[in-house]
Parts: C-alpha cells; structure tokens; sequence
C-alpha cells in the first residue's frame, strides 16, 4: 500500500495513487488548488516548463531547483506564494522530486497529490473508488526516503475507514500515530525541514505540518499530458 517511487510496480487502470510531497511540492498544489488554480501541469524539467510558457504565454511557471526559484519563474515551490488572486490560472511546474513522482505513478487510473494539510480530504477520494488497489507514493529527497512523506502517507493511513491495510502502511500508520501531537516539531527536526530552516524557509515548513486544513485536493483531470485540477 505504500510504495517508494524506486519500488512503485507498474501502475494500471484499477490502481490509484496518492503521491505526497510535504516539503513542498504537493503542500503547494494543495495551496495552488485552494486558491483557486484551474490546471496544474507537472513537467520533468525545467526547459519543459519554458516551452510551455512559448507555447501558451498565460500559463504560469512554478517549481524550484535547489529548494530555489529557477530563472525566468513566476513561483517558487513554497505554499505561501499563492493567492485569491491566481484564482483560474494555470500552471506548469517542475521539482527535484514531487513532480518525478507523479510521472512514476502516471499509469494509475486515478491519481492525486497530497500532503498533511489535506491529508483528510485525500482518504475520502481514495474511499469513493474501493474496488481500486490504493498506493501510497512517498516522493522522498533525490532518491533517498524522507521522513515527512513516510509521516504523511501514515497519516492518510490513520484517516482511511477501511481496516485491512499492508504491514508497511500499518508501520507508518504508528510512525505518524507516535509524533501525531507533536506533528510540526517532528517535521521541523527532519533532514529535509532542517534543510529547509537553514535556507530561509521555516515558514514554509510550519506551514506544510498542518494537519486537515483544507478540503482541497489536486486530481489527474487528464491523462496525457498530466494534468492535475482540482476533485
């Protein structure tokens, strides 16, 4: 049930997955949506981004490289930079690790980004569909796992009604149960969120440890190219 991207198998029509990416890349999708955001386009790199900012010069370019805005973007990757303001817009973005973890799950029939801040309103998607296999894809940190996504994914876990779940979800089901009322201390102690302090970023940390704070969800709304919008 939860599956790291290196050991994610083939994913098909009766699977779905949820991939998270708490610091930070589903966190802001999740701000994206929220405020509004009509399309989500997540792309490998950042010349892809570019091309399709040359191809539709409305769309919006968002993501970061080194936890910073590359050149020529309208957004970094940080929750904090999206208002009412961007209400209809869209938006192509590209991260070091959430967004190659959405094309690794592209083969799910149903897929959705997410993160603590709308943890609850992910385990109500993944219900309306019980005849689909669930997979839980923490993107973790260039290549390598990261505790905040394990946390997550174990949260979703805790906040799904069905009771059968594979021993792996059910490890990060306690791992997030054991931190659960000291959710933003534990996050901020990660190697990613120390990371993140060190650079400026606290807020953004504090921000993505929230739990249940939005109804909000970004879903796969078509299949080729990935775009995500919002359930």
């Amino acid at each position: 049930m939860v599956r790291r991207v290196a050991e994610c198998p083939p994913l098909g029509s009766h699977d779905q997955a949820v991939v998270v990416d708490v610091l930070r890349a589903t966190s802001a999708m999740a701000a994206a949506t929220y405020h509004g955001v009509a399309r989500i386009w997540p792309v490998p790199e950042v010349e892809d981004a570019h091309r399709v900012r040359k191809s539709d010069p409305t769309w919006l370019l968002v993501g970061e490289r080194g936890n910073r805005r590359p050149d020529g973007f309208d957004r970094g990757n940080s929750p904090l930079e999206w208002a009412a303001t961007d209400n209809g817009a869209s938006a192509a973005w590209t991260t070091t690790n959430g967004t190659r973890a959405l094309f690794g799950a592209a083969g799910a029939g149903r897929l959705a980004a997410a993160a603590f801040v709308n943890r609850a309103r992910a385990a109500r998607w993944a219900e309306q569909a019980p005849d689909h296999r669930l997979l839980l894809i923490p993107a973790g940190e260039n290549g390598a796992e990261s505790e905040e996504d394990w946390l997550c994914c174990g949260a979703i876990v805790e906040a799904l009604q069905q009771p059968r779940v594979s021993a792996e979800a059910g490890e990060a089901r306690e791992a997030f149960l054991a931190v659960r009322e000291r959710l933003a201390a534990a996050i901020r102690e990660t190697e990613h969120g120390q990371a993140l302090i060190a650079q400026g970023l606290a807020a953004d940390v504090e921000w993505s440890s929230r739990l249940d704070v939005m109804a909000v969800l970004a879903v796969r709304i078509h299949d080729d190219p990935l775009w995500l919008g919002p359930a």
